[in-house]
C-alpha cells in the first residue's frame, strides 16, 4: 500500500512539472498493472545490481577488498543513476513494457551521469537540511525534490525524445 500510495504521489507530481490540473482522482490513477510493471522494473533492476555486485566480488582475490567496497559504492551510484527514471517514464507512458523503460533511461541518462549524480547530491543536502531544521524541514524537501526529479525527466526527455525513438 506504501509503495503504490508512493507512486501515486509520484505520478501527482509528473503531472504538475506538465503543467496538467490534478485533483483528489488523479492521486489515485495508478492502476494494477502500471504497478506491477514498476514493481517488474525495480525487481529486474535489483537482480542487474546483484550480478554486478557478485561479479565484482569475483574479483576480491585479484585487487584489494578496500577498492572492492569503493568500486562496488561507485558502481552502485552508477546503476542508480541510469535507472532512476525507469519509474517516471513508465507512469508518464503506461504503454511502455518494462524492458523498454529499462532501455529508455539508459538512454535518458547516457550523458549526463555527472549532472545527475551532482543533483543527487544536492537533493541529499536538502534532505539533511531540512532534518536539521527540526525534522519539520522534510516535509517541504521531500516534495521539492520529487518535483525536481519531476522536471529533469521532462527535460531529459524532450532534448532525447527524437534520438530514441
Amino acid at each position: 500500500v506504501y509503495f503504490w500510495l508512493f507512486l501515486c504521489l509520484q505520478k501527482m507530481f509528473l503531472n504538475a512539472a506538465k503543467d496538467l490540473a490534478s485533483d483528489s482522482s488523479t492521486f489515485f490513477s495508478v492502476d494494477a498493472i502500471t504497478f506491477f510493471k514498476i514493481v517488474g522494473a525495480k525487481f529486474i533492476i535489483g537482480i542487474l545490481w546483484c550480478l554486478g555486485i557478485l561479479l565484482l566480488t569475483f574479483f576480491i582475490f585479484l585487487i584489494p577488498s578496500n577498492l572492492v567496497s569503493i568500486l562496488s559504492m561507485i558502481g552502485s551510484i552508477y546503476i542508480a543513476v541510469r535507472f532512476s527514471f525507469v519509474t517516471l517514464l513508465i507512469l508518464d507512458q503506461p504503454s511502455l513494457l518494462v524492458h523498454e523503460a529499462i532501455q529508455k533511461s539508459w538512454k535518458l541518462t547516457e550523458d549526463n551521469v555527472s549532472y545527475l549524480v551532482l543533483c543527487y547530491i544536492v537533493f541529499g543536502g536538502i534532505v539533511i537540511v531540512g532534518f536539521l531544521s527540526l525534522i519539520v524541514g522534510v516535509f517541504v524537501a521531500v516534495p521539492v525534490i520529487y518535483l525536481s526529479r519531476a522536471y529533469l525527466y521532462l527535460l531529459f526527455t524532450k532534448n532525447t525524445t527524437k534520438e530514441i525513438e
